[in-house]
């Protein structure tokens, strides 16, 4: 059973990375999964981001009337030269002019062999307008996702590989199934939920196999998440929550697709799936180590294994509480900043939209993980009760 296992995990791995691979060569836009046409209503501009290389750069300043400095964006123009190096443009050799100013973070100086991405606007008439749109981060990006890949295999081993092939299927299920479907008008409550199931039982059964034990955790993660979401929507409700503050909100607004979301929806959707890691952690945790304590002591109680069940909860509960918390936190950190800047009164930033939506975030899916501990000790306890009757019975 274990080389049986073993030979499917690495096929599955297998493919993963050869569908991986595929989409970081050939770039694979979420235009062909989503069926949207980004050029609705542009009058036949299309545009399109291509990698391109500095090959050469000539920066000026630009002369400003010191009377009216305040009128003037910019204060430098580089002349750049630059080799396309993806896209249908690919080997030819355009010039651009980046405008620079006083502001470092949305200004993109560039220098001789740098990498960049350009945006190009195809009016279809023979004009393209090309500019700077950012620095090429990709590389980095894909080193740093190397090394956490080789330090889950060099720490876990087998179990490593496991972690990899379930990260992967939950990457799948995200970009694959849940963005498309709810861009197609689905219900994000119900996309969310059905998504969390899929993820749950697919890593509980890939990670511990299919067993006593996943089920117990599975049932329990799901009933968490879903006190989470019903807590978070309730709130919401009552506290009048619109959900179009969150950063994207405007943005998806006016989106291609004219889709009219339900951005109340939308924002306890996101709430679920924010909570999943978290809850799925947490039950595993208990439901393993109230396993080891049957195991280990056949005789035990079910009160005194649901006691056991509550202290492991007790010790993970903490700190699982404040991964959920610091992380919407530190998301939230440049708008605290903001307020602490201008001394804005409390009763003020409790009652914005966006600081309300981030404290339910993280309270509500705080609070389902400390009761994933009562309701996975539970169901562990109610699990062995039936498993000793049917022995019993035999």
């Amino acid at each position: 059973m274990y080389i049986n296992m073993k030979k499917i995990l690495i096929l599955i791995m297998a493919i993963q990375l050869i569908l991986c691979s595929y989409f970081i060569v050939y770039g694979q836009s979420f235009d062909d999964q989503f069926n949207g046409d980004v050029n609705d209503g542009l009058e036949k501009t299309s545009s399109f981001s291509v990698k391109a290389k500095v090959i050469d750069v000539v920066t000026e300043k630009i002369e400003i009337d010191e009377e009216n400095q305040e009128n003037y964006l910019f204060n430098e123009i580089q002349t750049v030269t630059l080799e396309v190096l993806s896209g249908e443009h690919k080997g030819e050799v355009v010039t651009v002019e980046n405008y620079l100013g006083t502001n470092e973070v949305s200004d993109i100086r560039v220098v001789k062999g740098q990498r960049v991405i350009l945006s190009l606007d195809d009016f279809g008439d023979g004009n393209i307008n090309v500019y700077i749109n950012s620095y090429e981060r990709d590389i980095p990006l894909y080193a740093l996702i190397l090394i956490f890949l080789i330090a889950i295999l060099c720490v876990g081993r087998f179990q490593g590989v496991k972690t990899i092939v379930t990260l992967s299927i939950t990457i799948l299920i995200v970009f694959f199934f849940t963005v498309p479907m709810i861009l197609k008008a689905y219900n994000p409550i119900l996309i969310s939920v059905v998504s969390c199931i899929a993820i749950t039982v697919i890593t509980l059964f890939i990670i511990a196999g299919v067993n006593e034990k996943s089920f117990a955790a599975i049932l329990s993660t799901a009933l968490s998440v879903i006190i989470s979401g019903l807590l978070a929507y309730l709130v919401g409700y009552f506290a009048r929550l619109t959900g179009v503050e969150m950063t994207e909100g405007n943005m998806l607004m006016h989106i291609p697709q004219n889709i009219a979301f339900n951005f109340k929806e939308l924002l306890f959707a996101g709430i679920i799936i924010g909570t999943l890691g978290a809850a799925m952690d947490m039950c595993m945790s208990v439901t393993s180590a109230m396993h080891e304590v049957k195991k280990h002591n056949p005789q035990i109680s079910s009160k005194e294994l649901y006691k056991s069940g509550l202290n492991v909860g007790k010790d993970v509960m903490g700190t699982m509480a404040n991964t959920l918390i610091l992380a919407y936190t530190g998301s939230a950190l440049p708008t605290l900043l903001v307020f602490a800047a201008y001394n804005t009164p409390m009763m003020d930033i409790m009652n914005l939209d966006i600081i309300a939506t981030e404290i339910v975030r993280s309270i509500a899916g705080s609070t389902g993980v400390v009761l994933s501990v009562p309701i996975t000790a539970y169901i562990v306890v109610l699990f062995e009760k039936i498993k000793s009757k049917r022995l019993n019975a035999q």
